[in-house]
């Protein structure tokens, strides 16, 4: 039997109100992701603007805001996610599709997973072209970097609750909304913090895989940033991030 007119029309009218409602969502997250990055671009640019200078909670909420899903290349809505303001600890890990960088930091895998299992962390891990590009990681990209991660460390990816994401690495400024990417966003956060940039990437370049501890309220602090060989000792890695619990 065939469904009634008012059903299909309910069901139509229905359908127009969730596309709706999802084109807001889309676009308050465009917006808001607008209003972070448009002063810092304006001043790159050259046009007079009062803007106060970013510091590490700013940029990390720029970071945060940018995010990128690499099986669609959309903006994840990081608001409705809870990573904007948040109220329980984030890990950001950024690190790149190359195995000699992965096989350097197997260490860190195991706790990653502790965080999210035993102390309701949120874990965000953003994966890199390797070399790095303006272009986001595709998901051949993350596919190969899951193999890698397990190939390497014995660590599956997919058996976690981990948000895989990518994001720009150069800055876009001829689209509609200009975009700061993380070759601008890391070395002027790093340095914020007092912490020597150049010992960890430059515009070009990610030198090692970097872990993040963002606090609730987007919170950053010099000590919650792990990079380098440290990041090959667990006990050190919890301790930093445990230690106030």
């Amino acid at each position: 039997m065939s469904k009634s007119r008012k059903t299909r029309g309910t069901k139509k009218h229905r359908g127009r109100f969730f596309y709706l409602a999802l084109a807001l969502v889309i676009f308050g997250e465009a917006a808001f992701i607008a209003v972070l990055f448009l002063p810092g671009m304006l001043s790159k640019l050259g046009v007079p603007q009062q803007a106060p200078k970013p510091n590490a909670t700013t940029i990390t909420t720029y970071m945060l805001a940018t995010l990128i899903n690499p099986y669609n290349m959309s903006f994840i809505n990081s608001t409705a996610l809870g990573l904007i303001n948040n109220t329980r600890p984030i890990i950001m890990y950024l690190t790149i599709d190359d195995p000699y960088l992965i096989n350097q930091a197997c260490n860190v895998w195991t706790v990653l997973y502790n965080a999210t299992a035993y102390h309701g962390y949120e874990v965000v891990v953003v994966v890199f072209p390797e070399p790095v590009t303006q272009a986001p990681a595709t998901p051949y990209v993350i596919q190969q970097f899951d193999g890698y991660v397990y190939e390497l460390c014995g660590f599956n990816i997919q058996s976690t609750n981990f948000l895989i994401t990518t994001a720009f690495w150069g800055n876009i400024t001829g689209a509609s909304m200009p975009i700061v990417g993380y070759g601008t966003l890391l070395p002027n956060l790093l340095t914020d913090l007092g912490i020597n940039a150049s010992n960890v990437c430059n515009a070009n370049n990610m030198y090692s895989p970097v872990l993040i501890l963002v606090k609730p309220h987007n919170t950053v602090s010099a000590g919650g940033v792990i990079y380098g060989v440290r990041l090959s000792n667990s006990t050190y890695i919890n301790e930093v991030l445990f230690n106030d619990q």
